[in-house]
């Protein structure tokens, strides 16, 4: 392929720029850096928070961060573009999974913080010190609400709950029964869209990287979309390459091979 005039690089995080041990190689960095010199932008896309992602970010210092699947979007501290749940919508949901047996954990994210219905315990937790145990009985003011997340080991359960709630969409990982409920028109491709308009980026000059369901967007927006080795099957069928796997530094060969 001949290489391509790119002008941001936006890539995901988990099993995508992340090792499966969540470490970034050497070589990663180094990719990253030439990519800098060369005047190219970058972007963080992740389901994670900013807070969540921060020893990554010091890592690679992205331009610009879009964490909560979409939600919010971010280039040092000026907001670019954001999709909070409707207040009284996301109370009157968290409510409601409150209610449900099926749910075994409950999480909100927020511009106030990250909170939790039980500690968060285990591998693939080490990122969320900063989140907060509370009772979500309890009437609380949280801020701008842009996720609630659940831990249910059906998919039919995030489907019932998001039932008469119109500017509510759920979107489910591949990992643990976790699903996400957030604003209608929140995803990774529409934000990146808002975030190519603010920074005069056309979008076909913008690759992405992705593995998991709420990837997808984004790389079909993209001027170029990139699948990992290790994607699921439905984001390689959305993709216009496939890379080499998250252990085998896939996202840094790829530009090598084709940007730099």
């Amino acid at each position: 392929m001949a290489k391509r005039n790119i002008g941001l690089i936006a890539t995901d995080l988990d099993d995508t720029l992340l090792r499966r041990d969540k470490a970034i190689s050497a070589h990663t960095k180094s990719v990253f850096a030439r990519c800098r010199e060369k005047g190219i932008l970058i972007a963080f896309a992740t389901a994670r928070t900013e807070k969540a992602s921060e020893r990554f970010i010091r890592q690679i210092s992205p331009d610009i961060v879009i964490s909560d699947m979409g939600a919010l979007a971010r280039r040092g501290e000026e907001t670019l573009y954001e999709t909070p749940i409707p207040t009284s919508d996301a109370l009157a949901l968290l409510q409601k999974c409150l209610s449900d047996p099926r749910v075994a954990q409950i999480i909100l994210q927020a511009d106030s913080g990250y909170y939790c219905s039980r500690p968060l315990v285990g591998e693939g937790w080490e990122d969320y010190t900063h989140a907060k145990t509370v009772d979500f009985s309890k009437p609380a003011d949280y801020g701008k609400i842009y996720r609630v997340t659940i831990q249910a080991f059906d998919a039919q359960t995030p489907r019932d709950l998001s039932k008469g709630f119109p500017d509510t969409g759920t979107t489910s990982y591949r990992h643990d029964g976790w699903h996400a409920m957030h604003g209608l028109d929140v995803s990774k491709g529409r934000t990146l869209r808002a975030v190519a308009d603010v920074i005069n980026i056309p979008i076909e000059n913008i690759a992405a990287f992705g593995d998991d369901t709420s990837d997808i967007g984004m790389l079909r927006a993209a001027g170029i979309g990139v699948a990992m080795r290790n994607a699921i099957p439905e984001v390689k069928a959305a993709a216009d390459f496939i890379c080499d796997d998250c252990d085998n530094d896939g996202v840094a060969k790829w530009l090598e091979e084709n940007i730099l």
